[in-house]
């Protein structure tokens, strides 16, 4: 009936302008231009959500009926996986239905106060990521070559905790980033006594945000080992493995060369054995770098893979990958979202390096072809069995 066929096309607009509808959701829910913690968790937590949730949030009328709906996480349908409907089940803190592989990794710092940033004040809270590039890890104080994760995002994460004390007795509590203060503590400690506990810890799952909160009642130094990663057991056999990873940087693309970017703060890194499928799926924003408002935005944006052994670069074709885009814009921050996905199938064996290639376009009928930016970038990569 009609109510259906609405339906249908409105969960079709969501899918599509995905990116576009969350802006829409953070600029309608949020203050404009504010990036303060709670607007950076609302945003990470709309990332994360299905389309139908997104639905629903767009006919929500307060925070409250918004925070049901993410925290309550299915609205009105179960969410499914399957080829070319990748929606990633909510994670919600207290969900005791979802079972979790353990994987071992060799043990690597991922943070150490000594290193970075300096001790822990009385009764405050840090948020860290529990793996990355060497970027984001040193800057915590941990390996300056990252820590690499299995398969990306966990939902948990097996850490040694170190206390180096130097002030008063105290403790420290470990628990998801963003989430509230938990009552019980990870470990007590003791004036210049270094103390040391393992234990396994929900994690917040985001690309674009930390994943493990601490917080210390007392002025300390904390070094924190991870051990292993857990992840959920996939309903079906089509998923063997995931890699997740973002850039948060930003790019001038100014010529009419493809300019391959992969993640910054993340790792979208695959060693294949040969013959599988992979599935790239890009977005980010584009907006002008000139400030003349006469100046409007052309582009190309496509999902693209680098052979780490040759530097050799495939992208996808213009039909099924690749987006030209034309903008007239009015002003220095005007944006466009661009999204893109393509299946590589039957690929060689090697080690590869997943991301997208963005260069000046020529192919829109725009009255300039000013350089632009390209900023907020997120790449998921999936190998399909």
């Amino acid at each position: 009936n009609a109510q259906q066929q609405a339906t249908q096309d409105k969960r079709a607009a969501f899918t599509f302008d995905r990116e576009l509808v969350i802006q829409e959701l953070i600029g309608r829910w949020a203050p404009y231009g504010s990036e303060d913690e709670l607007v950076l968790q609302f945003e990470a937590a709309l990332q994360t959500a299905t389309t139908e949730q997104l639905m629903a949030i767009d006919e929500a009328q307060s925070f409250e009926e918004i925070d049901s709906i993410l925290l309550g996480g299915k609205v009105g349908v179960t969410p499914t996986k399957s080829i070319g409907d990748f929606v990633v089940e909510p994670q919600s803190l207290g969900d005791l239905d979802k079972d979790l592989v353990y994987a071992p990794v060799d043990p690597c710092r991922i943070v150490d106060t000594r290193a970075a940033v300096g001790e822990f004040a009385a009764n405050e809270t840090r948020n860290y990521f529990v793996y990355g590039s060497g970027a984001a890890i040193g800057a915590q104080g941990g390996a300056l070559s990252g820590c690499a994760a299995p398969q990306g995002e966990p939902s948990a994460v097996h850490v040694n905790i170190t206390a180096v004390p130097t002030v008063g007795s105290g403790h420290l509590r470990a628990f998801p980033a963003f989430a509230a203060l938990p009552g019980a503590s990870i470990l007590n400690y003791v004036p210049n006594i270094n103390v040391a506990n393992a234990a396994v810890i929900k994690t917040f799952r985001s690309m674009a945000a930390e994943e493990l909160a601490i917080f210390s009642v007392q002025q300390v130094h904390i070094v924190v080992d991870v051990l292993g990663y857990f992840y959920p057991v996939a309903p079906e056999d089509i998923v063997t493995a995931a890699q997740g990873g973002y850039d948060i940087s930003s790019d001038t693309i100014s010529t009419t060369t493809n300019v391959f970017v992969d993640p910054v703060n993340g790792d979208t890194t695959l060693t294949l054995q040969g013959g599988e499928d992979v599935m790239v799926m890009a977005s980010a924003q584009v907006y002008k770098s000139g400030s003349a408002v006469s100046n409007n935005i052309r582009g190309e944006f496509v999902a693209c893979y680098q052979n780490t052994s040759t530097s050799a670069i495939i992208c996808g074709d213009l039909f099924e990958a690749q987006t030209d885009f034309c903008v007239i814009s009015t002003g220095v921050q005007d944006q466009h979202s661009v999204q893109v996905s393509h299946l590589f199938t039957n690929m060689p064996a090697g080690t590869y390096e997943f991301g997208f290639n963005a260069k000046r376009g020529n192919t829109q009928s725009c009255t300039d072809g000013t350089p632009y930016v390209v900023s907020g970038s997120k790449i998921n990569v999936i190998k399909m069995q």
